[in-house]
């Protein structure tokens, strides 16, 4: 009888707690920078590549700032934590086969705020979020701001913008409570009174202070070594990262790149140790990805290192789905782009991520596009339509390799006039005739078109003495909106344009804007010779190299 009790609680034991084989257990804590957990915090579980907004696992954590909860299978993902009054940051959570249990602590970094916070502003349910529409707060002498106005709602839902050196909004500090906005960011939420008047003051001092340099931090237990390596990789890049673009923005990309601090040779060599020395074929592998991905500062890396990754990382390799971007620069720069095209058309169907997949067939149909073959342009066009059009990334190059539509190469560039940035002066068409231009419409409230920013200035400096200029054909609302950028972030050094708004509809018409950013590379004739994904990124390097003549004359 008493063995057979010590069996059966033998089995209950085991049955109770024994996990399933593609499952694990997760559970941490978020702590803030006066070592309480935040006013209230979100975890979300992502597979890599895929959007915060439809995560697999989504939790409120608790009071004490704790989480738990099970993954019920997969060996890749990413980990959001959000948490009122602190920036919003994403680490990996890269699993091997005895996993089963894992628990670490999260500290998240307070916001930064600009020195100047005139710009302060206000966006709501009232203007659908908008930041382009924000309502400037009005600054009151004991450093607060303050903005009125009425509602016949129940509840009045708000962000503030513009505030801190993030593009992100962030939650008020006058509600009753706080609502999760599902990407990151908290929506403060006010009872509107009886008499309809909604008032509000926003107190940053109520915001924690930058203290400690070293945050986001996330600490695995001591045991977990392999996880905390991990995560410290990512967090250096990404402190790397914004580190090159703020400097960037400072002094201009090429400066930046040739300063000699700026080749990040420690950084580098802590990346390659790991690749050459580490005996774990995983933590390899993840750090030859962060170092690809530390080529877009100017880090020094040779052709034979991406290789090198083409080798240990095959396609077939979901890792990849970390960095989905990273397949086609890397394969560029290992093979040069036209052999790097016909290595990758051979092996796209062996890709199982499938942004990159489709990343590569938009490639692929560009080049088809360029060569002039309609049927193979047709059929990939077709590939991207059925199979990866739920991705928003990938809809305007879809869009524009449909080659049933009317495109504009080889086409003269439609007349144009246009009035200088806070010059006294207008840039035409005819007045570019014998030059080699850009033309790039844009607005710095589309993320995909700041993304571009580097490359153009880099691409700018690399050519503007060889007969090429870029003009730049803003869509903000506001003057103080291509300042502000101007002056705090990039400094476009070309020719710049403000487009008033309601010009703006006949300008997507006549050059057939369907999105932002529109590109196009115009020759010293007048003649559209490239656009859109042939200028963007890395390829407009090697799209300017292809077409430009520095031997050109006019012949005006």
């Amino acid at each position: 009888m008493k063995y057979s009790f010590i069996l059966l609680s033998i089995i209950f034991l085991l049955t109770t707690c024994t996990k399933t084989p593609d499952s694990v257990v997760i559970e941490g804590k978020i702590i803030g920078t006066d070592g309480k957990p935040p006013v209230l915090a979100h975890i979300n579980i992502t597979k890599p590549g895929q959007s915060i907004y439809k995560p697999d696992h989504f939790i409120q954590v608790d009071s004490a700032g704790c989480f738990k909860l099970e993954l019920k299978s997969g060996k890749y993902w990413n980990i959001t934590c959000a948490a009122a009054y602190y920036q919003p940051f994403t680490f990996p959570l890269v699993l091997k086969e005895k996993d089963y249990h894992i628990s670490f602590e999260i500290q998240p970094a307070p916001y930064v705020f600009k020195q100047d916070l005139s710009e302060t502003g206000i966006i709501g349910e009232w203007n659908n979020w908008d930041f382009s529409k924000a309502q400037k707060m009005q600054k009151l002498e004991d450093g607060t701001f303050q903005w009125e106005t009425t509602s016949d709602a129940e509840e009045f839902s708000y962000q503030i913008v513009n505030a801190t050196k993030t593009d992100h909004s962030i939650n008020g500090t006058q509600f009753d409570y706080l609502r999760y906005d599902n990407g990151g960011d908290y929506e403060a939420v006010l009872k509107v009174p009886g008499d309809k008047k909604v008032k509000i003051i926003f107190n940053p001092a109520l915001y924690p202070k930058e203290m400690n340099k070293n945050l986001p931090k996330v600490i695995f237990s001591t045991s977990n070594t392999f996880q905390n390596e991990i995560v410290r990789m990512h967090l250096l890049t990404d402190s790397i990262m914004a580190d090159f673009n703020r400097h960037s923005s400072d002094s201009g990309y090429a400066k930046a790149a040739d300063s000699a601090g700026f080749w990040y040779s420690e950084e580098r060599d802590y990346f390659r140790k790991i690749v050459d020395n580490s005996e774990d074929s995983l933590l390899i592998k993840y750090a030859a990805l962060e170092l690809s991905n530390l080529s877009n500062t100017g880090m020094q890396i040779d052709s034979s290192f991406f290789r090198q990754v083409t080798q240990m990382i095959p396609l077939s390799d979901t890792l990849w789905a970390y960095h989905s971007m990273l397949i086609l620069p890397v394969y560029f720069n290992a093979f040069g782009v036209d052999k790097a095209r016909l290595l990758l058309e051979d092996k796209v169907t062996d890709i199982p991520e499938r942004l990159a997949q489709g990343l590569v067939f938009v490639d692929l149909g560009y080049k088809a596009k360029s060569e002039k073959d309609f049927k193979k342009n047709l059929e990939i066009h077709k590939i991207l339509y059925y199979n990866f059009a739920d991705f928003l990334v990938l809809r305007p190059f879809i869009d524009d390799l449909d080659p049933r539509k009317a495109r504009m190469i080889g086409q003269s560039i439609p007349p144009f006039d246009f009035p200088i940035f806070k010059q006294n002066k207008y840039i035409s068409d005819q007045k570019l005739k014998g030059a080699y231009y850009l033309i790039f419409f844009w607005s710095r409230y589309q993320q995909e078109c700041v993304q571009e920013m580097k490359y153009l200035h880099d691409a700018y400096n690399r050519f503007k003495s060889k007969n090429f200029k870029i003009v730049a054909i803003n869509f903000d609302p506001f003057d103080k909106d291509l300042i502000n950028f101007k002056t705090n972030e990039w400094p476009l050094p070309w020719i710049n344009v403000q487009t008033p708004k309601h010009q703006q509809k006949l300008l997507m018409d006549t050059y057939n804007i369907r999105f932002l950013p529109t590109i196009y590379l115009v020759d010293p004739e007048g003649i559209i010779i490239a656009s859109n994904y042939e200028l963007r990124g890395p390829l407009l390097e090697e799209t300017l190299k292809k077409h430009l003549k520095t031997g050109y004359i006019s012949k005006r």
